[in-house]
């Protein structure tokens, strides 16, 4: 039963370490044993140090390939993973890593295990991956996916964020990119958020649409309805007054009028 009990504690606190690192753990091993936690710290440490030098040397030997032999490329992204994944090391230096990731399943790793939420946002503004996006949105955390909205240009997701999102900042940013006036139409006449509708109204600029919509609305929101096919109109009318102007300026049929000849 012991053997068991230790078993799943160590399961425990290595899931625990994945999501929130591994120094969170030694952490908790200090207070839970009374150890000074800068001691178990350097000796973990050391310890990782030369598991991962046995892990490297036994990988190499058995396959026959010297590490020199690994293409330089492979090699300089494995260093760039371990240094952004490294809470130890100062944040600058980790964002630089991550620019220097470019293979997608090491990307998508290091978003999945890092706890570091600026390390996710430079992930989410630098891969551009549908994956990363993916993960980001279901996120707790908003900023992260809001982030993630500036990143998809996909009009069905964008439309069911718009749509389903339970975070209403990120409703607002997706709406913003969202270009399907149908779509935006439903959410303006189902939705019961002001603001959330509002945005919506500003992304129309079909004027026929909007009259059709004054149709299905409650009438408090018809004036906001008015308010927007008055603005559409008026930038119409400068329109067609600048093309006007700007056809007669250039008509050959104009004739300069003639001077008066005064006798």
């Amino acid at each position: 039963m012991e053997q068991a009990k230790n078993e799943i504690y160590n399961l425990v606190l290595n899931s625990i370490s994945k999501q929130y690192g591994i120094h969170a753990v030694i952490k908790h091993i200090s207070n839970t044993h009374n150890v000074p936690y800068d001691t178990l710290k350097q000796w973990a440490d050391e310890q990782r140090t030369e598991i991962l030098k046995t892990i490297e040397n036994t990988i190499y030997h058995k396959v026959e390939i010297h590490i020199d032999e690994i293409p330089a490329t492979i090699r300089k992204e494995q260093t760039s993973y371990a240094i952004a994944i490294d809470n130890t090391i100062s944040l600058p230096r980790r964002l630089d890593s991550v620019a220097l990731i470019k293979e997608r399943d090491m990307l998508i790793k290091l978003y999945k295990n890092t706890d570091s939420n600026i390390i996710k946002k430079e992930i989410i503004k630098s891969s551009n991956l549908h994956e990363i996006n993916d993960l980001a949105l279901k996120e707790k955390d908003e900023e992260l996916r809001i982030e993630a909205i500036k990143s998809v240009h996909n009009q069905l997701k964008l439309r069911w964020v718009a749509e389903e999102n339970s975070n209403k900042n990120v409703r607002i940013q997706a709406i913003k990119k969202l270009n399907d006036p149908h779509a935006l139409q439903k959410i303006i006449i189902q939705d019961k958020d002001l603001d959330i509708r509002k945005t919506a109204l500003q992304q129309i600029d079909s004027i026929s649409l909007l009259e059709a919509t004054k149709k299905q609305i409650d009438s408090d929101f018809k004036l906001h309805i008015n308010n927007r096919i008055s603005a559409l109109k008026g930038t119409d009318d400068h329109l067609k007054n600048s093309i006007e102007d700007l056809i007669k300026k250039h008509d050959p049929k104009e004739k300069t009028p003639k001077r008066k000849i005064v006798s």
